[in-house]
């Protein structure tokens, strides 16, 4: 059908500086309060594709982003080595359903097997059922405090 057409369609591929405009956008869906500036995605997103332990993937269809996933290695004393989180993943809603997430998700298992890390973690309120469909399981109850 025309939904595996549009899937097949969108192209994972690293984010670029340009797609700052786009990815504020879609922070938008994630933000916990003050929604994001632009600037302050520019300046996060430039940060993120320089750094050694994180990845921002994006789906592409050719005419922008509709959707991410940031993915983050930190080393662990707990697992004696370096793990892996995904910290943002958001699909645009107007692409949603069509298995977008899912993928993004696989690449970033691809990134984190390619880091070599013991184990891949997420931190979500709103799709556990999303994440426990692609075989994760609840480990931890994660917890904010906003700082300013």
């Amino acid at each position: 059908g025309s939904v595996g057409r549009m899937d097949e369609e969108a192209q994972i591929r690293d984010a670029r500086h340009e797609d700052a405009p786009a990815l504020t956008a879609l922070a938008v869906a994630l933000a916990l309060g003050t929604r994001p500036r632009a600037d302050g995605v520019a300046v996060a997103l430039a940060a993120m594709i320089e750094g050694q332990d994180v990845a921002v993937l994006v789906a592409d269809r050719g005419d922008g982003p509709v959707g991410y996933v940031a993915v983050h290695r930190f080393h662990a004393l707990f697992a004696g080595g370096a793990v892996a989180l995904v910290e943002e993943l958001v699909v645009g809603t107007a692409s949603r359903g069509e298995g977008i997430g899912s993928r993004l998700v696989t690449a970033a298992e691809d990134v984190a097997r390619w880091w070599g890390v013991s184990h891949l973690a997420v931190a979500t309120g709103r799709a556990t059922a999303f994440y426990e469909g692609r075989g994760y399981t609840p480990t931890a109850t994660f917890l904010r405090k906003q700082l300013f």
